[in-house]
């Protein structure tokens, strides 16, 4: 009787098992799209002949980035694939009234430019993620990470993907249409 028991909790046992990995093949994630790169704005190469050719391009404006943090008595390093200095880069984007138009224009071109460089680090690990994908390796945990680097809705930045609705104007005269855009998305 024991041996019987014993068999027949781990034929229960084999089955809830099959049940739960059938669950788990089901659950299918597709792959992840690649970000834009460099090659979006005409730079084109591997990583390290764009950060070449960027340390040419970009010499002048990364020059006014380092008298801007040098003057706050902040030492930037002027490394691409510093992501501190990515950052200290990408804050001024926020500070253009500082700069005069002609180098509010530079700060604005390195700022894209660094937008777009940092996605070949991205780029590198959504590829490493979408094989692991393919091949059946991938963790969970980085299902997660794969998942996150997906954009949330493809449709959302599509140029006229946006209908304006107004609405009419209530009986009291307040005209909401006036205050109030709604968006309809598909």
């Amino acid at each position: 009787m024991k041996v019987g028991g014993l068999f027949i909790i781990v034929l229960l046992l084999t089955f809830f098992n099959l049940k739960i990995e059938n669950v788990q093949a089901k659950e299918k994630i597709n792959t992840v799209p690649l970000y834009k790169d460099t090659n979006a704005i005409g730079i084109t190469g591997t990583k390290k002949e764009v950060h070449k050719k960027a340390m040419k391009k970009y010499k002048t404006h990364m020059d006014i980035v380092e008298k801007y943090y040098k003057k706050q008595n902040i030492i930037v390093s002027n490394n691409l694939d510093d992501v501190l200095y990515q950052d200290r880069v990408n804050n001024l984007a926020l500070e253009l009234d500082y700069f005069t138009k002609s180098n509010s224009k530079k700060v604005k071109e390195l700022v894209n430019f660094i937008g777009y460089y940092s996605n070949f680090d991205t780029n590198a690990r959504i590829k490493i993620l979408n094989k692991k994908l393919k091949n059946g390796t991938i963790t969970n945990d980085e299902k997660n990470e794969l998942e996150s680097y997906r954009p949330v809705d493809t449709n959302s930045t599509k140029k006229g993907n946006t209908q304006i609705t107004t609405v009419s104007k209530s009986k009291n005269g307040y005209d909401s249409g006036k205050a109030v855009i709604c968006y309809k998305m598909d």
